[in-house]
């Protein structure tokens, strides 16, 4: 199997899409509740890919919290502290989640504009959430603005280069479609049903510099690539409808930093 690649015109790639239809961070409150129910559930492979990948790349580059004061920004359906028990957990997003873990202090907040007060955090977890920021600086920003000094952020990203840049084909090759390293905009549904919201696709540099930009120095930065034994262990005769997947590209990008 390999990966094939094909030219795409750069000057022809629009870096904002149409995004008429798309919901604004306003509208996002309507969505959510969809959303929550959507990415976990059983019958949809959302669920593998974060108990195979998202969930244990999480865990492992947070490390033991027992005795510090942890933020879940962007907490979706409030999955980390399910797994985790901090001496503190906090959680902020655009709208509370169906279910919170008892202890947890939650907040709606937009990540740009956080209502707690400076050097508050020991650890930040921003998982699955930056690429939903249209302004990523002024995100990152903040999350620096909240962490103690040397301090911790852990970042999940899908892959900067391969989501959504082109299509697994049926022997399990992966067609580029796309510049991979382009910024854009684009409107997006999330397993072809909650949306449209809007997507920032962003380069891996990117990411880094705004980081440095921010007060952030990188730590570590790993990849996650589908294991397709577990994949199809995890999914054979579950699924509603089945998925093309791939072993050739990752899947998810995670991010370790400290607050310089």
């Amino acid at each position: 199997m390999s990966i094939v690649s094909r030219h795409v015109d750069l000057a022809t790639t629009p870096q904002i899409e149409d995004v008429s239809e798309t919901a604004t961070l306003a509208q996002w409150p309507d969505l959510a509740r969809e959303y929550q129910n959507l990415i976990e559930a059983d019958d949809l492979d959302s669920g593998a890919l974060r108990h195979l990948g998202l969930i244990p790349n999480v865990l492992q580059l947070l490390g033991d919290v027992s005795s510090s004061q942890v933020l879940d920004a962007g907490t979706g359906t409030s999955w980390l502290f399910r797994h985790v028990a901090p001496k503190r957990a906090f959680a902020c997003d655009l709208t509370r989640p169906t279910e919170l873990v008892d202890g947890v202090t939650f907040r709606i907040n937009d990540l740009a504009a956080l209502s707690w007060p400076d050097h508050e955090f020991d650890v930040v977890v921003a998982s699955l959430v930056l690429m939903y920021c249209p302004d990523l600086d002024a995100a990152l920003r903040e999350l620096r603005r909240v962490t103690k000094d040397k301090g911790r952020l852990i970042i999940a990203l899908m892959s900067p280069y391969f989501y959504r840049t082109g299509e697994v084909q049926d022997d399990g090759a992966f067609t580029i479609r796309r510049p991979v390293d382009a910024s854009r905009a684009f409107p997006l549904y999330i397993a072809q049903t909650v949306g449209p919201l809007m997507y920032f696709h962003r380069s891996l540099p990117q990411y880094v510099n705004a980081l440095v930009r921010c007060g952030w120095s990188l730590t570590e930065l790993r990849d996650w690539h589908i294991n397709m034994a577990d994949y199809n262990e995890e999914t054979i005769g579950k699924l509603r409808e089945r998925r093309s997947r791939t072993d050739l590209v990752p899947m998810f990008t995670f991010l370790a930093c400290s607050a310089a």
